[in-house]
């Protein structure tokens, strides 16, 4: 029998991770909203040969969508148009990943987090006393016409300000 984890919907997507992935060859599916390839699992991910690849987690962002191999590598895909697929350096030991609306977030076996991307919201920005953490969630604006206009107005006012050397 197939056993699946469903992890995070969003988005009018889904990612799954089949909790089984030593007797069943596809570990990572995803279905759904595709426009941005955020469903398009990457080639060689499904690969569970080597173990200390193989994939222990996953999550779905609106547009973008993560997974967390066993050796502690982030494996991100879809769209990147805030960073949100542009790992740190050093970024190393992961245990569990979160995919938001447009950043990421990570946590390391050592109960740290890390965050990268853009949210106009709550930006990437980790509390420092934030410590020991054991699970992360993340949460998303939602289809709100008032948030889409903010974050259109905040998106242009960061890059129009990146371009002009402000």
């Amino acid at each position: 029998m197939r056993r699946y984890v469903v992890t995070l919907a969003v988005s009018f997507c889904s990612i799954i991770l089949n909790s089984n992935a030593a007797l069943y060859p596809t570990a990572v599916i995803g279905w759904g909203n595709n426009f941005h390839g955020q469903i398009s699992v990457p080639d060689g991910l499904n690969q569970t040969n080597d173990l200390t690849k193989s994939v222990v987690g996953v999550s779905a962002g609106f547009a973008h969508s993560l997974a967390v191999t066993r050796d502690g590598r982030v494996v991100g895909w879809g769209r990147n148009d805030d960073g949100e697929l542009n790992f740190p350096n050093g970024l190393t030991n992961v245990v569990m990943v979160a995919a938001a609306d447009y950043h990421s977030e990570a946590l390391k076996s050592d109960g740290t987090v890390i965050a990268w991307g853009f949210e106009p919201f709550a930006p990437p920005a980790i509390p420092p006393e934030a410590t020991n953490i054991a699970k992360i969630a993340v949460g998303r604006v939602g289809n709100n016409q008032r948030a889409r206009r903010l974050i259109q107005c905040s998106r242009h006012r960061r890059r129009r300000g990146a371009l002009s050397g402000a």
